[in-house]
């Protein structure tokens, strides 16, 4: 019989740098959005969203016009994989109760 691990984990790391794209890009479209909402008298975040905004906002800013987006798709992406956004929003939630 012939192992099949080290592909199935290979295919697994892949699936997850893929799925950690996708939410950085979904934060990242949350944070526009947050910024468009604001532009229109809307403010109020709840506190778990206001930490992620600001951690996500430290290192990718708002973007105003067309840019290549590689860059700041990838320093949210670590953030998420690094489980900094996770820990961050817990540690806040945590304090608050």
């Amino acid at each position: 019989h012939v192992s099949m691990g080290a592909t199935a984990v290979r295919q697994a790391e892949m699936i997850m740098t893929h799925t950690e794209t996708i939410v950085a890009i979904e934060l990242l479209a949350a944070a526009q959005g947050i910024e468009f909402r604001r532009k229109n008298g809307v403010s109020k975040l709840g506190q778990g969203t206001a930490v992620a905004y600001k951690l996500v906002r430290q290192h990718a800013p708002f973007i105003a016009e067309d840019c290549y987006m590689a860059p700041l798709i990838e320093a949210v992406r670590e953030l998420v994989h690094d489980g900094a956004i996770k820990r961050n929003v817990e540690t806040a939630i945590a304090a608050d109760q």
